[in-house]
């Protein structure tokens, strides 16, 4: 064998190994991701490290929103922002522009989420949950704006696509932010009639998730003054 195939079957032999220790140290990063911060960000940069020069720019964007979730989950959405928009110019794909539009949705930069999402409304065969993400997102953002009539428009239609594939727990959520949209704009009628629906909802879910939606209603029926309904729900709660 010459030395120029020798030095090809090293390399195939080594990048197994490199690919499979990026996951290790990113598996690593995402155990440390809520106790030790410096720890989680330590095991991402050795996942980028060990990559090398000549990273697959799959793998380099992997490691880049895994530093993102890390910086969001301890609420540093500015730099979560950043590592999304890199791992974006890695490698574009729907899941990252999702994530960065909710991070900007976070740090309440309305704008700018509602400018990377829209693109996204003419992608087809987009994944049905990633469509009621897209469509939640975009309430969210339109929200945000102050633009009730927008927002309860994409958070119904986000609520079309989780019927119609079931997926439960966006049901709750969707109605939730639908009565909060009519609350936030004084229609307390309709606010009421989404929160008992989110309520029901949320019966089925876990316990921790139908805590905090009882929490949220109890304080809508506090503004509006309907105590022995709030008490109720208080107990309830207890």
């Amino acid at each position: 064998m010459n030395s120029w195939a020798q030095r090809e079957v090293g390399r195939s032999k080594m990048a197994k190994p490199q690919g499979n220790l990026h996951q290790v140290y990113l598996d690593s990063a995402n155990t440390y991701k809520q106790s030790d911060i410096e720890k989680s960000i330590d095991y991402i940069t050795n996942s980028i490290a060990v990559l090398g020069k000549r990273a697959d720019k799959k793998s380099l964007s992997e490691s880049l929103v895994a530093l993102g979730e890390v910086y969001r989950y301890h609420n540093q959405y500015d730099l979560a922002i950043t590592n999304y928009i890199d791992a974006l110019e890695a490698y574009k794909s729907t899941r990252i522009t999702l994530l960065l539009a909710e991070a900007y949705i976070l740090n309440k930069q309305f704008s700018e989420a509602e400018k990377e999402l829209q693109p996204l409304l003419k992608i087809e065969g987009l994944k049905p949950f990633q469509k009621v993400r897209l469509n939640e997102n975009l309430g969210d953002a339109y929200r945000g704006l102050g633009l009730a009539e927008k927002a309860v428009a994409f958070y119904e239609e986000g609520l079309v696509v989780a019927k119609k594939n079931q997926i439960t727990p966006k049901l709750a959520d969707l109605n939730s932010k639908i009565a909060d949209t009519y609350a936030q704009d004084d229609k307390l009628v309709e606010a009421g009639e989404y929160y008992n629906s989110s309520l029901q909802l949320t019966e089925g879910l876990e316990p921790k998730r139908a805590v905090q939606e009882k929490e949220k209603v109890a304080d809508f029926y506090n503004q509006k003054n309907q105590y022995g309904a709030e008490i109720e729900l208080r107990k309830k709660k207890s």
